[in-house]
């Protein structure tokens, strides 16, 4: 009975995950400024979550997209690096009984104690499901100043469109960005820094625990919500 179990589960968990990515990388004015550019996409599989009507212990899933980074040095003081990727992320339930489950991210007790809303734990139909806690967009920047003396600056940026927070999609996390900032001096052996984070008082928030984790299933009626660093 043992080995016949073995032999079920290593047949069943002999999954492919496969990654196809082309791209270019180019050097440009005279070593200055390198660009990289790309497509990917992504095959594989990712937990699953499914109650009542049993588990599927996992299900495919696709990542696709676009990327871009680059790098430009005009001068030895002066260095600016940025990236963007365009992604797109979907769980695919087609071939599966039944889709994703939806339950809500807490007890009825709790409910009952600060009047929440009561959600019945619901199974999706079959289909495609985009991820949850997942951007669509996501870009950065970042420049760094340095003088000859050892004193700097460094200014980046961070930004992200919304996420959908659950597998019924009922709840939508706002885009962001946010401007940071370091000052600096660096010696011969050593380094000293003061890091100012948030410099435009923007909100900035992140899903708490959506993704690939059970969190994913909840039903959030409003938005659990945690800084980013």
């Amino acid at each position: 009975m043992e080995l016949l179990l073995q032999n079920s589960l290593g047949s069943y968990y002999h999954q492919l995950n496969e990654l196809e990515e082309i791209g270019v990388k180019c050097n440009l004015l005279n070593n200055r400024f390198f660009l990289a550019l790309s497509v990917y996409n992504q095959t594989g599989f990712v937990p699953a979550f499914v109650l009542p009507s049993g588990i599927t212990p996992t299900v495919s899933a696709t990542v696709r997209g676009f990327q871009i980074q680059g790098s430009y040095q005009p001068c030895k003081q002066l260095w600016i690096n940025f990236g963007y990727n365009l992604i797109d992320g979907f769980e695919n339930w087609s071939s599966d009984p039944i889709g994703p489950t939806v339950n809500q991210p807490y007890s009825t007790r709790v409910a009952a104690l600060y009047h929440l809303p009561v959600d019945p734990i619901v199974s999706l139909a079959p289909g495609l499901y985009p991820f949850p806690g997942f951007p669509s967009n996501y870009a950065n920047w970042i420049a760094t100043y340095k003088m000859d003396n050892g004193f700097g600056i460094s200014l980046w940026a961070i930004a992200e469109t919304g996420q959908w927070l659950g597998f019924n999609y009922a709840l939508r996390t706002p885009s962001w960005y946010t401007l940071n900032g370091r000052l600096f001096y660096t010696a011969r052996r050593w380094e000293a820094s003061l890091w100012i984070y948030n410099l435009t008082n923007n909100h900035y928030l992140l899903a708490g625990g959506a993704g690939f984790t059970p969190a994913a299933s909840l039903d959030y009626d409003y938005a659990a919500l945690q800084m980013p660093f």
